[in-house]
């Protein structure tokens, strides 16, 4: 995540979340730890691809670090922050 593009050219980065679950799977709190700790990055790309991975794993500790990111990020990064607080909601 530490090297991460911000944005997609090529679309080379949408793999990028099932390798990360493969590789912890099937223990996603820790895949969540380690995105927690992405998602405040001073990168703009591994904030993105931290909260996208976020969105999917549906942990409540992320609701802080999407609201944050709705309040101040990018474009980009707010459009998936608030996808993943709908998901929450919806839990």
């Amino acid at each position: 995540l530490d090297r991460a593009c911000y944005g997609d050219p090529g679309e080379m980065f949408r793999g990028l979340r099932h390798a990360l679950e493969a590789i912890v799977n099937p223990r996603w709190s820790e895949l969540a730890d380690i995105c927690l700790e992405a998602a405040r990055s001073p990168r703009r790309g591994t904030r993105l691809w931290a909260i996208d991975q976020l969105t999917v794993l549906d942990d409540e500790r992320a609701r802080p670090v999407f609201e944050e990111s709705v309040r101040s990020d990018t474009d980009e990064i707010c459009r998936r922050a608030a996808i993943g607080l709908e998901r929450l909601d919806r839990r």
